[in-house]
């Protein structure tokens, strides 16, 4: 199940990186990847309760919970943002691998200093 939804999550990004390219020059920046992190939002709400895993949620600690959240909006916001202004100026071929080869990257140092992992 887990190499599936690997490859799901693989074809749905490229796929949105065309599609957001034939709007990125004709709407707003900010607009388009606020409504693309309203859809993503929403998907995640559904799959937690049709999952039955909703009340794990209560589990989390209220600093682990804002850690998760700053991390989320400060790459969606900033990262998203550049990402959809970069497929209109250098196009998909050339925005998608440094999207997909930075988001690792940045991850991997937001762990390490906001999560203080090893």
């Amino acid at each position: 199940m887990g190499e599936f939804a690997g490859l799901a999550s693989a074809f749905c990004t490229a796929l949105s990186a065309i599609a957001i390219r034939s709007f990125a020059s004709k709407i707003n920046v900010w607009a388009l990847n606020a409504t693309f992190g309203l859809f993503t939002s929403l998907f995640y709400v559904v799959a937690l309760l049709l999952s039955g895993q909703a009340g794990d949620l209560m589990k989390i600690s209220w600093n682990m919970m804002a850690l998760t959240m700053l991390t989320g909006l400060t790459g969606m916001v900033i990262g998203g943002s550049a990402y959809i202004r970069s497929l209109d100026l250098i196009g998909v071929a050339r925005a998608f691998p440094v999207q997909m080869s930075s988001y690792t990257l940045f991850t991997m140092v937001m762990a390490l200093v906001l999560l203080n992992e090893p």
